[in-house]
Order: C-alpha cells, then sequence, then structure tokens
C-alpha cells in the first residue's frame, strides 16, 4: 500500500539527491531507524 504525503520543493530536492537509486520510502526509513523523527527528514 503506498501513501501520499506532502512536503516542500526544497526537503524534496534534499531527498531526491540522498536517494540515488532507492526509493523515497528506503530513505525516509532509513533515516527513521537511526532515530531521526519524520520532523527531522521532512523539515
Amino acid at each position: 500500500m503506498s501513501r501520499n504525503i506532502s512536503i516542500s520543493d526544497d526537503i524534496y530536492e534534499r531527498l531526491r539527491r540522498e536517494k540515488g537509486d532507492r526509493s523515497f520510502s528506503e530513505v525516509i526509513a532509513e533515516r527513521l531507524d537511526e532515530g531521526e523523527t519524520l520532523s527531522d527528514v521532512t523539515g
């Protein structure tokens, strides 16, 4: 199942640069697993 979330353009660009060949979900999950909060990841 997928969900849509809204993020600002600058956060989108930061995630896009970081993700490489991974999905956005993988990048966000990795950051959350490292102890960051969603607000840390998405601004």
